[in-house]
């Protein structure tokens, strides 16, 4: 009885300990070792970290040290997307429990591993919470941790309905994110002296400083190098927040805030014109898509989507669904694979002169001076769109998410920019490229800069006033 008593209080004391002991964790660095610490000894803990630095991969293991370490004890898990906390934190629990040297008791249900009515672990997303604000009131135990994934992205509303339920002695919150932006509680938490703070940067990673895969999967040198020339020359403030890890001089965020896009949700906007368009972001090889949309007055009707399709086969489709919805443009992105494609559409409807094919660059100069490039003043165009009302967002949930992952900052010479393609597929917050989102964000730009001057209050107009002309889009195709 006094081994069981000893032992419980070294793991208590020591989430490295449990691990050793409990859990098969063999990546393991010093940066870890103090998140351990600080957590052990700390109510309030803020990791501040660059990229890749095995964040989720660590906090998978503290939320079982926790759970099985002090009885009975409450952990939750929380992040801003289903897909942080489904894929990652979720995926990063179950198999460090799977793969447990020892037994670890409790009924495993989606999301949840419950041991007793009072003694549990469960998941759940910022975004979902957002719009219950009594969802943290009916948490409440003498033992509770709280863990905040990407962090940096949760809205202080949810901070605040934390708080509230850490009440007790041994009540704990752990927030893991980069430093992007420099205001709200996760930006305060970093220099709030009531937390205690944990910095990592890629610079004092075991890959990085021994220029070899130490540790697989965390951040390589090669990346550190390829930004390095990318970003620190230029001034770019995602060295400083995505690689050294501090917080950055101007904020880096997301260019559609998740507030527009639930007011533009199934949302029919009010057309006093006939317009018909059609956008497509074109792919080839690997996970991306070929994503075609045909819209009518701000609404998408249909969607096509092919993966590892040839250029005469995207061409065809995206013919075949111009003529269709009787499109009087059929645009599409014709950077890389996109020119062959564009070039094959445009030979296609030589003889259609009512479907006008028009070519979208974004790596071509903005006409507004005011952004990078054509990239950045679309997906801008596409940010008033969607404040103003004026497009429909279909329940798509990858479009949603790749829509509100998009981020945008101030470069070194004052001009906005938008992350490229190849910083989302490397990024911890999507790892994919967001071909819908591209296509969305070119057919906002096809709808035309008459559209967009509509004076606001004409915007407003309820779309159901006459009845008998109004016809709800059929959007069942989202549902596949």
């Amino acid at each position: 009885m006094e081994q069981k008593i000893e032992y419980l209080d070294s793991c208590q004391s020591s989430p490295k300990f449990f691990c050793d002991t409990n859990l098969t964790m063999p990546l393991w660095w010093e940066g870890m070792d103090q998140i351990c610490d600080a957590i052990a000894k700390h109510d309030k803990v803020v990791v501040v970290s660059g990229h890749a630095l095995s964040k989720d991969y660590l906090a998978g293991g503290l939320g079982l040290w926790f759970l099985y370490s002090f009885l009975p004890s409450i952990v939750i898990f929380t992040g801003p997307s289903m897909r942080q906390v489904e894929d990652v934190m979720w995926a990063e629990i179950n198999t460090k429990r799977e793969a447990s040297k020892t037994h670890l008791r409790g009924k495993v249900n989606h999301l949840k591993i419950r041991i007793s009515d009072d003694h549990y672990m469960t998941e759940f997303t910022t975004r979902e919470t957002k719009g219950q604000t009594g969802k943290f009131q009916s948490y409440h135990s003498k033992n509770m941790l709280i863990i905040f994934s990407e962090a940096h992205d949760i809205d202080d509303i949810i901070y605040e309905q934390a708080e509230g339920c850490l009440t007790a002695e041994n009540n704990k919150m752990l927030l893991l994110g980069n430093p992007l932006r420099t205001s709200g509680y996760f930006a305060r938490a970093i220099d709030d002296p009531s937390f205690f703070k944990v910095h990592l940067s890629c610079l004092d990673c075991p890959n990085v400083i021994e220029d070899r895969e130490v540790i697989p999967g965390m951040v390589s040198k090669k990346w550190v190098d390829d930004k390095r020339k990318a970003w620190e020359a230029v001034g770019d403030p995602r060295w400083e927040s995505r690689v050294l890890g501090i917080k950055p001089k101007v904020t880096i965020d997301n260019v559609i805030p998740m507030d527009f896009i639930n007011r533009c949700k199934g949302k029919v906007p009010y057309y006093p014109i006939n317009i018909r368009v059609t956008s497509a972001d074109y792919a080839r090889f690997g996970d991306d898509e070929t994503i075609i949309y045909n819209w009518k007055n701000g609404v998408i009707v249909k969607m096509d989507r092919m993966a590892m399709s040839s250029g005469p086969e995207c061409s065809s489709h995206s013919v075949i669904m111009s003529q269709e919805n009787e499109s009087t443009i059929l645009g599409g992105d014709a950077d890389g694979l996109g020119g062959p494609v564009m070039d094959f559409n445009r030979k296609a409807l030589q003889h259609n002169d009512k479907i006008t094919v028009v070519d979208l660059k974004g790596s071509d100069a903005a006409t507004d001076p005011q952004f990078c490039n054509m990239r950045a003043q679309k997906w801008w165009n596409c940010r008033e769109g969607l404040r103003k009302e004026m497009f429909c967002i279909p329940n798509d949930l990858i479009l949603i998410e790749e829509l509100s992952e998009v981020l945008y900052f101030y470069n070194g010479k004052g001009e906005i920019q938008i992350e490229s393609k190849k910083d989302l597929k490397e990024s911890e917050r999507l790892g994919r490229s967001p071909d819908r989102a591209d296509a969305f964000v070119d057919g906002v730009w096809l709808h035309g800069e008459d559209v967009h001057s509509r004076p606001e209050d004409d915007l407003y107009q309820d779309p159901y006033a006459n009845r008998e002309e109004f016809v709800e889009p059929d959007q069942s195709y989202m549902s596949a």
